[in-house]
């Protein structure tokens, strides 16, 4: 005759039986139910140390840019500094040579070109030398002569403080325009590091804020 197990077991028994089944599974479940936490836990750690590290490099990245740009702004300023002195220094001399020039003209008429005069010396010279002509004549062209090379010299000199006037205001223009152009590209450059200034502490901001995030999972993972 064979026996089975329900006939072999009381009631207490079998309802023991399925009372430890049913812990098992609740168990079993649990267990499974904290595996896939933990594994949720696990990528969501993974997402957030990933774009750590794409954070830090990219901080890194800008630093560096940063730190370029300023020491850029530190020797532009330095090299508009010595063209600002420059631009002083030519002005002082444009000055200079513009009361020269006031005190050589004064009450003299507009400046002569030399070169007619220079032109009508030789001529007349040439005719003193060819030509026979009275003495009284020729007293008297001697005499425009030495006149003519009177305001031929004058006139050189004009010239020639004329000439210096005209370099000292290009050469002062032209610093001054180097001057202007140093400044200029000083501001670009110093709004170029104040853009990466504040892009890194945006993302630091931002890079707080993920490790605020990771904490409490990296908490929660170990725990699991």
């Amino acid at each position: 005759m064979v026996v089975t197990m329900e006939e072999s077991t009381t009631p207490e028994q079998r309802a023991e039986f399925e009372q430890r089944k049913r812990e098992v599974n609740a168990l079993r479940a649990e267990l499974n139910r904290l595996h896939t936490e933990k594994e949720e836990a696990y990528k969501q750690l993974k997402v957030l140390s990933n774009s750590r590290k794409s954070f830090h490099g990219q901080l890194s990245k800008l630093r560096d840019e940063r730190d370029t740009l300023t020491a850029q702004v530190r020797a532009q300023k330095g090299e508009r500094e010595k063209l600002n002195a420059a631009v002083r220094e030519k002005a002082t001399e444009k000055s200079e040579v513009q009361k020269k020039q006031q005190a050589m003209q004064g009450d003299r008429p507009p400046r002569v070109n030399p070169g007619p005069l220079r032109s009508l010396i030789r001529r007349l010279e040439q005719q003193l030398e060819t030509e026979v002509m009275a003495f009284s004549k020729e007293k008297a062209l001697r005499k425009k002569v030495k006149e003519l090379q009177a305001q031929y010299k004058e006139a050189e000199k004009l010239g020639e403080m004329y000439r210096e006037a005209n370099t000292a205001a290009a050469d002062f223009s032209q610093a001054k325009r180097q001057a202007e152009e140093s400044h200029s590209h000083v501001q670009s450059l110093a709004e170029q590091s104040q853009g990466k200034h504040e892009q890194l502490s945006k993302l630091y901001d931002q890079l707080k804020e993920l490790r605020k995030q990771e904490k409490p999972l990296a908490d929660k993972y170990l725990q699991l």
